[in-house]
């Protein structure tokens, strides 16, 4: 014959032998222990044991309750009852009140069984003896709860205890990891740090799986009663949160410790409790330690939704908060437990953590959650059924069926439509969910987007009265559930915590009343126009209050709320599968297809806080470049930010900037910036010799004023070819004494002679280009020193030559003059930047070949000069005291300079294209000196102020190294065809000949 288990405290013996002796005479057999399972080590194993043989347990509760040891037989009870998913093989549970227990008082899971109360006489009850007999549980009389039953998309709590279905079998396993895994003897456990000892539980699974309903509704209201005694052997715990991390986790922290520890509300103070922990690692050690030193007591600190340690914290309050954690449980005389949820996809985040590496290996059991199973899917429908006294018969079926299309998502979609039917509850007495009108309403998923749609309509009917405009209701609710949702590129969006101002901000685009509403609703608050007797509607956020010591709200300086504001379940926002077309498709289709339309607008409030962040830590001028350009004022322009934020700011100064010219920026920032600013233009003048005056000038460039135009041109070659005699002509180009000239010099003395490498012959050029009217000036290459910030060349030959160097100025009028000291890499580093500033993929800035140079020197003129055969002061600056202004023309202005291009001849050396390479006799078209390979140098012509005018004429050539600098030399601009890649590869290449 099977047996009956009888659990019994030691100081109800009295009672549980009558117990068992009127059980025994109503011809049952109990097992009644004494002594044997509970001394040694290996006494659980045991208990398991003796349980597993027998078909009922009845545990007798007395004045003492459900502790210690009754406690740990109890659970293996609740272990074999709930684990076999056939109903005839579960182990049936029948309560036993004595006198001076109530049913109220007993533990969770165990108070879901009907109690029979008995007072030691008198004789059992005859529906207990039969139940007994049939081993089948005890049926209730009469329901036990009152209202609706099913929780809907609201998660479970530790005040829903009883409504808890469908995962007390996980609930039991994962409670079964934590503590001693040796099955010593509860009553010799002492401290903390022995091996397999686990004092860290951390619960795993996939979004959706019910992990915190698991730890709120399961394992903290079992182990406050005292569950977790057989394997710590702690008879008395303070539970600690459940806290989520969010972005400052060591004040979630001290606010969890502040109402755990301390039981008066006007004795509590976070912020001195967050300046402790915040001392050192060893503090929440001390503090529990200090709290806790009875070993009968110990702390349990539990933290939901882990992951926000990697998604909201920064990286200062993860390192502190994670050592204080780290330090507790490796301390082996610190009363500390951990209890952390997470979801599996931030698993390969741990690496984050390095200090919790240690406890994670040694300390740490993993439970990985599963997705809810269809027994347990079962249980989610029958349970809550029984307890209302609810007869959902016609429906149990049909929700199996169709959850088994949604198992992953199951879960949150069962209980919602079994919460819509209970309101829509049909019979005499209201008990009968309906078949039909679950069919009608849509069955699971549609359900809830047809629920969540009519809300929506409701909301924004509610708004257009308030202001008369369609759409805006229903818009805010859209973009506030699109705020509190992270978007994921594969459909598994997850969700965000926002603040409760932020969430009205949001839905009321600005206007606070009509944000306030939407909140309202959208967290299950009937309108306010609504008859005072309608019943809460659908939530699909939940809103939570900050609360000061005494349980007050907490309110800012503008009197406003403090508070978060979360999406009531990720079901809402995920893909339930994909159509035909591999189309992801959601379960509530209209915020699903909304949130893939605006899949970036959560990357784009991110931009916009992190580039108004940059714009904020900005300085002097540095804050007007930081400012949003047109395309960022574009994307933000959905966004909703609080006017009084850095972001408003941000905004409205970039708005500004972008319809102002430049010359305000400067005015806007004057004051503090604008002196830091000055002050490090005057060390730039001071660097270079330049007066004050330059200052200014600077300043105005900046602001867009006064800037230099691009050179002014003069076109040479236009659309038809021109063909000329180049090169060096003894006839028209030698030297010829000029009456009255002075020799003085070696070079006057020598004259100017032809030589081989200067050989005349026929050149065509074909190709259309301009030079400039006249030589480059020292104000149009400063500036470009300026835009540039002094950037050199990037063509191959000027690697490693240093950068451009300013020119030399002592006064304005000195702008107007030549620029000198310029090397032929940097007028190329100019010639470059010139490219960029003003594109233009057919014509490009660049040095003249030599050919365009003599060409444009000489024109259709015959002589050595433009202006004749020799030499004629007053034409060309040659042999003077200084260079002239790069329009100055001599006095002599009888005659016009070949296309009226300024000082060709004389003033500076001006560099052009070629490598240095002899003229041969042969024609040639469109020509570009390339030069020897060990012949790097490049040509200049033109001579100079300080030449002898026999260098001052078409014909004279030199030849100088790149980065070779002095103050006769300088450049004129061309602009024409790009020239041939062959002719402009680097010194070098094997690359045609002249």
């Amino acid at each position: 014959m099977s047996e009956i288990f009888l659990s019994y405290s030691r100081n109800d013996d009295k009672a549980a032998n009558a117990l068992r002796e009127a059980l025994e005479a109503k011809g049952l057999q109990v097992f009644k222990d004494d002594m044997s399972l509970r001394a040694g080590d290996r006494w659980l194993g045991r208990l398991q044991t003796a349980v597993g043989h027998c078909d009922a347990f009845v545990v007798q509760v007395g004045r003492d309750g459900v502790q210690r040891w009754i406690g740990a037989e109890v659970e293996v009870a609740l272990i074999r009852h709930h684990q076999p998913h056939d109903e005839a093989e579960r182990l049936p549970i029948f309560p036993i009140l004595l006198p001076g227990a109530a049913p109220e008082n007993l533990p969770p899971f165990l108070a879901l069984f009907q109690a029979t109360p008995w007072d030691g006489v008198s004789a059992l009850p005859k529906e207990l003896i039969e139940a007994l007999r049939a081993r089948h549980a005890l049926k209730a009389s009469r329901p036990i709860f009152e209202g609706n039953p099913f929780r809907g998309l609201g998660a479970f709590t530790q005040e829903h205890t009883q409504q808890f279905f469908g995962r007390r079998s996980e609930t039991l396993a994962a409670l079964a990891l934590l503590g001693d895994a040796t099955e010593s003897d509860p009553t010799q456990l002492t401290g903390y740090g022995r091996s397999q000892y686990a004092r860290w539980l951390q619960v795993t699974g996939n979004s959706g799986a019910g992990k915190s309903s698991l730890v709120q509704a399961g394992l903290m209201p079992m182990i406050r009663s005292g569950a977790l005694w057989a394997r710590t052997g702690v008879e008395q715990w303070t539970l600690l949160g459940p806290m989520v991390p969010g972005q400052e986790p060591v004040e979630m922290l001290a606010e969890v410790l502040e109402r755990g520890l301390i039981d008066a509300p006007e004795r509590r103070d976070i912020g001195k409790r967050r300046a402790q922990l915040e001392r050192g690692e060893r503090e929440l050690a001390y503090a529990l330690r200090a709290y806790g030193s009875d070993q009968r007591r110990a702390f349990l600190l539990v933290i939901d939704q882990f992951e926000e340690l990697f998604t909201f914290a920064d990286e200062a309050g993860r390192n502190t908060f994670e050592a204080l954690l780290a330090h507790a449980l490796q301390d082996p005389g610190c009363p500390f437990f951990l209890i952390t949820t997470v979801r599996a996809d931030f698993l390969d985040r741990f690496d984050q953590l390095p200090r919790l590496g240690g406890p994670y290996n040694t300390t740490c059991r993993q439970y990985f959650l599963p997705s809810i199973s269809e027994q347990g899917l079962r249980e989610v429908i029958d349970g809550p059924a029984t307890l209302a006294g609810l007869d959902v018969s016609e429906v149990r079926t049909a929700i199996l069926e169709d959850a088994r299309e949604e198992m992953a998502g199951a879960l949150p979609l069962v209980e919602n439509a079994l919460s819509v039917l209970w309101e829509k509850r049909e019979g005499p007495e209201g008990k009968r969910l309906s078949g039909e009108k679950y069919r009608s309403l849509g069955k699971l998923a549609g359900i809830l987007a047809s629920q969540a749609d009519s809300l929506l309509a409701r909301i924004d009917a509610e708004i257009k009265l308030k202001v008369s405009a369609a759409g805006r209701g229903r818009q805010g609710a859209l973009e506030l559930l699109l705020r509190l949702t992270c978007v994921n590129d594969d459909g598994r969006n997850t969700r965000q915590r926002i603040s409760r101002h932020d969430a009205i901000l949001t839905a009321g685009a600005g206007r606070d009343d009509i944000g306030e509403h939407i909140v309202r609703r959208l967290s299950g608050h009937p309108d306010e126009n609504a008859p005072s007797m309608a019943h809460q509607g659908l939530r699909l956020i939940v809103v939570s209050a900050e609360r000061d010591a005494d349980g007050k709200p907490i309110k800012d300086g503008e009197d406003r709320l403090l508070g978060h504001v979360d999406l009531i379940h990720e079901t809402l926002i995920r893909a339930r599968g994909k159509d035909d077309n591999g189309k992801p498709l959601g379960y509530w289709p209209t915020l699903f297809d909304y949130i893939a339309a605006h899949p970036d607008r959560g990357d784009q409030l991110r931009r916009l806080k992190k580039q108004a962040l940059a714009w904020n830590k900005s300085r002097g001028l540095g804050r007007w470049w930081h400012l949003a350009g047109w395309t960022d004022l574009a994307a933000y322009r959905p966004l909703v930010v609080d006017p009084g934020s850095a972001e408003a700011r941000f905004l409205r100064w970039s708005r500004r900037a972008a319809v102002m010219h430049a010359g305000l920026w400067v005015l806007a920032g004057l004051g503090i910036a604008f002196g830091l600013y000055y002050r490090e233009l005057e060390r730039w003048a001071d660097k270079n010799d330049y007066p004050r005056a330059l200052i200014w000038l600077d300043i105005q460039w900046s602001l867009g004023i006064d800037t230099p135009p691009p050179p002014a041109l003069v076109d040479i070659v236009t659309d038809r070819p021109v063909s000329f005699a180049m090169g060096c002509d003894p006839k028209r180009d030698g030297d010829k004494v000029v009456d009255g000239q002075k020799r003085e010099s070696i070079f006057s003395r020598l004259g100017f002679h032809c030589d081989e490498d200067n050989a005349l012959h026929d050149v065509t050029l074909t190709k259309p280009y301009s030079l400039g009217k006249s030589e480059l000036s020292r104000r149009e290459y400063l500036f470009f020193l300026r835009n540039a910030s002094e950037k050199g060349s990037q063509r191959v030959e000027c690697r490693g030559v240093p950068a451009p160097v300013y020119p030399p100025i002592t006064s304005l009028e000195d702008l107007n003059l030549p620029a000198i000291e310029i090397s032929w890499c940097d007028a190329n580093a100019y010639l470059e930047w010139l490219n960029t500033r003003y594109p233009d993929s057919k014509k490009r800035w660049r040095l003249p070949t030599e050919a365009e140079w003599e060409y444009a020197a000489r024109g259709d003129t015959r002589t050595a000069f433009w202006w004749g055969a020799s030499y004629e002061k007053g034409y060309a600056n040659c042999g003077d005291g200084g260079p002239w202004p790069v329009t100055q023309r001599g006095e002599k202005q009888d005659r016009e300079p070949p296309f009226g291009l300024h000082n060709m001849l004389g003033n500076v050396w001006e560099w052009v294209e070629d490598a240095r390479a002899p003229f041969g006799s042969s024609s040639q078209t469109d020509p570009v000196g390339r030069g020897k390979k060990d012949q790097p140098s490049r040509v200049v012509r033109g001579g100079a102020w300080d030449d002898s005018p026999d260098y001052c004429r078409a014909a004279a050539r030199n030849d100088l190294a790149p980065d070779y600098r002095y103050n006769v030399i300088g450049f004129r601009v061309c602009r024409g065809s790009p020239i041939d890649p062959r002719d402009a590869a680097p010194l070098g290449a094997e690359t045609p000949g002249r």
